[in-house]
This record gives C-alpha cells, structure tokens and sequence, in this order.
C-alpha cells in the first residue's frame, strides 16, 4: 500500500497526480490544508479521488492527526510526498510535526517506511512555466476563455491543470485579463536547498515525480 502526501505546491503538481493515477495498487491520499486551496483551484480533487483508495484532507482530521497512526499496521511500503513545498520540507528536517502531512511523515520514519520526497525547491535556479488564474478580476457574464479552450480546461472560471496544454489561447480572450501564463526562473534560497540535502539523510529525494514509478 501507497501513501501519497499532496501539500501547497502548484509547481509539479499537474506531474504529481499523474504519477499517483498510475500507481498500481492501494493508495492512500494525504491532502494538506493548502493543498485543499491548490486541488480547489485547479480542479484537482475529483482526479485524486478517483485514484485513491481513501483520502484524508487536513481540514477534515483536525489535529492530532489519529490517521497517522495506520502506519502502527505496517501496512504501507513506502511514503511519498511530492510536491513538497519548501515549507514542508524545513519542518520535516527540524522534527516538527504539526500538519496532518508532517505527522504522516513523522510515522512513517518512525515505522521504518520508505520515504520519497520531490521538493519544489530543490536547485538553485528552477524554472518554472505555468498558468495562473486571479479570481479578483474574474467579472464576465460569459467565459470566453472556456469557449476557446480546445481542451476543456477551463470551467466556471476555473483551470483544470490535468487538461491544460499551456497554450495560452485562452489568454488572448480573457477581456479582464484573470489568465495569464508565468514563465520565469525562480532563485531559490539556500536555505531551502540546505535543508533538501537534510531530508537526503532520512528520505530518498528526487527531482521529479516520474522517477517513482522506477523505484516502486
């Protein structure tokens, strides 16, 4: 059996649930409170759920966290947390468990699970190519963009990343201009890359989430 751990990280997202769709087997999904937020926005929740054996959302559990300790059964092969926000990653190498993911995480070491880890944050200069929707300036009556869209990404003013090519189609026909594609390279902090090369000590951490399905 597969645990899963979704936290608050757009970036590798859409490669993520990909990945977890073609996991063979019994999974189980850990949903943080701002992955919540992320699933909502890009229509990512109904995908996961129908790939997962059992989700559990954060905001559902509440602390402290009793689903964590499933991993007493020793049923679970391995753990995986992808994407890995920079934030989850810094309390993991600190012992801190206070979320549902980082108590999952916590059990898991404890119960000598493997753990796989995909950080957003994990090189220096990463480039990153994907499409924001601002619902502040969301105001149309009709959703040119939804027409436009060949692919059936985006809906009732949402995007559904799973279906989005990047194209940028619907860009060019969003009169209030709530689209807009972010392509650029982010310097990331050393601090969040020392702190990758500490969670190496206790987990296997990878670049990408298509490395999974290798050392499953």
């Amino acid at each position: 059996m597969i645990a899963w751990c979704f936290t608050g990280a757009g970036y590798m997202l859409k490669e993520s649930v990909t990945v977890f769709e073609n996991i063979k087997g019994k999974k189980v999904a850990f949903v943080s409170k701002g992955a919540e937020k992320i699933f909502e926005r890009y229509s990512i929740k109904d995908y996961v759920e129908r790939s997962a054996d059992r989700v559990i959302y954060e905001s559902l559990e509440g602390s402290p966290f009793f689903s964590a300790g499933i991993f007493y059964t020793k049923k679970f092969d391995a753990v995986i947390v992808s994407p890995a926000t920079a934030n989850t990653v810094a309390k993991i190498v600190r012992g801190i468990a206070d979320t549902l993911v980082t108590n999952v995480v916590a059990q898991a070491i404890k119960n000598r699970v493997r753990l796989y880890a995909v950080p957003t944050d994990i090189e220096k200069d990463t480039h990153i190519r994907w499409i924001v929707f601002l619902p502040d300036k969301c105001d149309c009556d009709i959703c040119y963009a939804e027409k436009k869209c060949r692919y059936g990404a985006v809906k009732k003013g949402k995007i559904d990343i799973m279906r989005c090519r990047l194209c940028g189609e619907c860009i060019e026909v969003c009169k209030y201009c709530a689209l807009k594609i972010v392509d650029k390279t982010i310097n990331v902090r050393d601090v969040d890359i020392k702190n990758v090369e500490r969670l190496a000590t206790e987990a296997i951490v990878l670049k990408r989430p298509e490395e999974i399905l290798k050392l499953l």
